[in-house]
C-alpha cells in the first residue's frame, strides 16, 4: 500500500477493526437476517513521509440512491455555512455573476446561498435524491460525479466549493488537478473536511468509517492542496474545531516564477532611480536596516555606494562596520547625524512601520522615507 498523497511506501498502521459498518451515511429499509453481513474489514494508516492519515481500501458503494449527509436541519450548522459564505465572498471580492462550481453540493443548501449572493452555480451531486432537492432550491445539478468524462465546461469556473468530499476521494491528486484544470488564473476555492486532529484530541477511534477514505489535518490538507496549484489565503475551524476550512487561490507557479523574474529588473530600476532623483538635487541620502538581505539588495541592484552616506541601524554590534561587496558603513541612529539626511530609504522591510514612526516621533526627521514594499516608492 502506498500512500494516496505522496506515494511513498513508508506507512505504520494506527487502527484497525474486523467489525466496521459496511456504510455509515446509508441506511436499509428493513431487517438484515445476521448482523455480520454488513461488517467488513478496517485498516487505517499513517504516512510516515507526509503524515496524512487514510485507509487501506477503497469505498466503492455508489451514492446515486440515498446517500443521507444533510446540514439543513442544523441551526449551528447553518450559523457556520453563513460564516464560511462571507469569508468566501470576501476573498473573491463579490460573488456577482461569479461563475462557482460545488461538487458534491448535496441538497443544495451551500449553493442555494451562493445563488442569492447573485452567483452563478454548477452543483455536481451523485444522489438522484440529493439532486432533487438541490433542483427545487433553483441550483442547476449534474446528477454524476465530478470525472474527466463529466467536467467539459465551454469556460473556465471563477472559483469552486467542495464541502465534506475530499475525504471520500480515493485519488485526492488526480480530483484536485482536474478541478485546477477546469478554474481560471486566480480562481478561489473553499474546501471543508472533518478534522483528524480532534479525532486525535478526543480519542473519537469510532469516527474512522469505510466512507472517509483519507483524514486530513490542518497540515495535511494545506500539503495536498498546494501539491495541487493552490496557495492557502486563508484557514480556520468551526463547530468546536470539528470542521477544517480552507479557502485558496489557483496559482500556477511557473507563472508566479515568471512574475519574481520580472519584478527584479522593476526593483533595481525604481531603487536606483529613486536614489539619484535625491543625489542630482546635491541632497543626502541614506539607508536604514544593514539586514540580509538589505545588504543583498545593494549588490544585486549595484547601487553606487558613494551615492549613499551610510546605513542607519538598532543593532550596536553593527555600528562602525562596513557592508561587503558595495562597501557603506553602518552608524547608530542619533537625532544629530539623521538631520544631516534628506532622504532614508528602510531596507528592513519587516520593521518598515516601526522605523517610520521612530524616525518620525524620535528622531523628529522631515526629509523624504522610502519603502521597499511592493515596487520601491516614497511614502506620502
Amino acid at each position: 500500500m502506498n500512500c494516496r498523497i505522496c506515494e511513498s511506501n513508508k506507512i505504520e498502521i494506527i487502527f484497525e477493526s474486523s467489525t466496521c459498518p459496511k456504510s455509515s451515511h446509508k441506511f436499509s429499509l428493513k431487517k438484515t437476517e445476521s448482523d455480520e453481513e454488513n461488517l467488513t474489514d478496517i485498516h487505517v494508516f499513517r504516512c510516515m513521509e507526509c503524515n496524512t492519515i487514510q485507509l487501506s481500501e477503497d469505498f466503492e458503494e455508489a451514492y446515486e440512491d440515498d446517500y443521507q449527509r444533510n446540514t439543513s436541519f442544523s441551526k449551528s450548522a447553518l450559523a457556520f455555512i453563513e460564516e464560511n459564505i462571507n469569508n468566501y465572498e470576501a476573498l473573491q471580492k463579490g460573488l456577482e455573476k461569479k461563475n462557482i462550481v460545488e461538487i458534491g453540493c448535496g441538497d443544495g443548501l451551500f449553493s442555494e446561498l451562493l445563488l442569492k449572493r447573485g452567483a452563478v452555480i454548477t452543483g455536481f451531486e451523485p444522489s438522484k435524491a440529493a439532486s432533487l432537492l438541490a433542483e427545487k432550491r433553483g441550483v442547476k445539478v449534474i446528477n454524476n460525479y465530478f470525472d474527466k468524462k463529466t467536467a467539459t465546461f465551454p469556460e473556465k469556473f471563477d472559483g469552486f466549493v467542495i464541502r465534506f468530499v475530499l475525504e471520500h476521494i480515493p485519488k485526492p491528486n488526480e480530483f484536485l488537478n482536474l478541478i485546477n484544470e477546469n478554474c481560471k488564473e486566480g480562481a478561489i476555492g473553499l474546501i471543508e473536511v472533518p478534522s483528524f486532529e480532534k479525532m486525535l484530541k478526543e480519542k473519537r477511534y469510532f469516527e474512522f468509517f469505510r466512507e472517509h477514505v483519507i483524514y486530513f489535518s490542518g497540515n495535511t490538507l494545506t500539503h495536498v492542496l498546494n501539491r495541487n496549484g493552490f496557495e492557502l489565503l486563508k484557514y480556520y475551524t468551526v463547530m468546536n474545531d470539528d470542521y477544517l476550512v480552507a479557502i485558496v487561490k489557483k496559482v500556477t507557479l511557473n507563472k508566479k516564477l515568471k512574475e519574481f523574474n520580472e519584478s527584479q529588473d522593476k526593483i533595481n530600476t525604481h531603487l536606483n532611480k529613486m536614489i539619484n532623483e535625491i543625489t542630482l538635487k546635491n541632497k543626502r541620502i541614506a539607508f536604514w536596516g544593514a539586514s540580509g538581505g538589505g545588504v543583498s539588495l545593494i549588490n544585486y541592484a549595484n547601487i553606487n555606494s558613494e551615492n549613499v552616506k551610510c546605513i542607519f541601524d538598532s543593532d550596536p554590534n553593527k555600528w562602525e562596520r562596513y557592508t561587503f561587496g558595495k562597501t557603506i558603513k553602518i552608524v547608530e541612529p542619533t537625532e544629530e547625524k539623521i538631520s544631516s539626511i534628506d532622504a532614508i530609504i528602510i531596507l528592513s522591510m519587516t520593521y518598515e512601520n516601526e522605523i517610520t514612526l521612530r524616525l518620525k516621533n524620535e528622531f523628529h526627521f522631515k526629509g523624504m522615507i522610502g519603502s521597499l514594499v511592493g515596487v520601491p516608492h516614497w511614502i506620502e
